[in-house]
């Protein structure tokens, strides 16, 4: 097949990227101005997005597994890390504090942690090699369309792909177990790149909703709760062990947010198999031409 037609596979993930670093860049300048919550949560979903980009890629023969790229998207995504659950914990126990006004010192600790975080990372995310991905991913998206190997992959190829994330998650299903949470996150982890990977490849494939990927996201964050209420306990128990937190004053809280985890992981098990319900994994041979933005 001649460079100068791109096979559609090609074609739209090099529009991919393209979209992918601009929001990237988008992003980022708004936690310059202000690390907000929402600012910190969207950086950190844009920058979730182009590890799975880079990860379809590499399934598919593009990159060479564990590249450089990928390395350096993740460290950016970790630095971010610390704050983002400050923020969510803080934003979880809003409704408790009137409720459990002896654990009001665990507000004022979240709320400092979440002060220093704040500046620490306001200054790292300062320098310019936080901004360099969007360098690095123009160079990809170059390379995509004038690499004559990448054009044999076809858009079935990217299906295929679809299907074995899938798998994975079907995997993972077999070992979720309720008195461990653990196994939930780890689902929910590999669900939410099959999930990511379907809004990468919808313009590309038929079936790819709208309403199947709000479908989706709904399922994704069923589980998520689990998690923020696990990782809030784990918080707690930390506090309480470096004794910073009087165990006696967060007892209630502390027996609530037990509770609150609980129902949260029998809400997610009732709805546990409803991931089957998604046929993208089952795609017939595509497709259609991308349309030009």
């Amino acid at each position: 097949m001649s460079r100068s037609q791109p096979t559609p596979l090609a074609e739209h993930l090099a529009k991919t990227i393209r979209k992918a670093r601009h929001r990237y860049c988008k992003r980022l300048a708004r936690c310059r101005r202000k690390l907000s919550q929402r600012a910190v949560h969207d950086l950190r979903v844009e920058t979730r997005r182009i590890l799975v980009l880079l990860e379809l890629l590499c399934r598919l023969g593009f990159f060479k597994s564990q590249n450089q790229l990928s390395k350096t998207v993740r460290k950016r995504l970790k630095a971010f890390g610390d704050l983002r659950d400050v923020q969510v914990e803080l934003e979880l126990l809003n409704p408790f504090w009137a409720r459990f006004p002896n654990a009001i010192a665990f507000k004022t600790l979240l709320e400092r942690r979440e002060e220093k975080l704040a500046a620490k990372l306001s200054a790292k995310i300062g320098e310019p090699k936080f901004a360099a991905i969007n360098e690095d991913l123009k160079r990809v998206e170059k390379r995509i369309c004038k690499s004559a190997a990448f054009q044999t992959v076809t858009l079935s190829r990217a299906r295929d792909v679809l299907g074995a994330v899938f798998c994975e998650v079907e995997a993972l299903r077999e070992q979720v177990r309720r008195e461990d949470p653990t196994s939930i996150h780890q689902m929910r982890v590999a669900f939410k790149r099959f999930r990511y990977l379907n809004e990468l490849l919808q313009p590309a494939l038929r079936g790819i909703t709208d309403p199947l990927l709000a479908r989706m996201k709904d399922y994704q964050q069923i589980a998520g709760a689990v998690q923020d209420f696990e990782v809030l306990i784990g918080r707690l128990a930390r506090e309480v062990k470096h004794r910073k937190l009087n165990p006696a004053k967060i007892r209630d809280l502390r027996a609530e947010l037990l509770q609150k985890r609980k129902q949260a992981v029998e809400k997610f098990l009732q709805r546990v198999d409803d991931f089957k319900q998604f046929p993208t994994f089952r795609l017939p041979e595509p497709l259609k031409k991308i349309r030009s933005p």
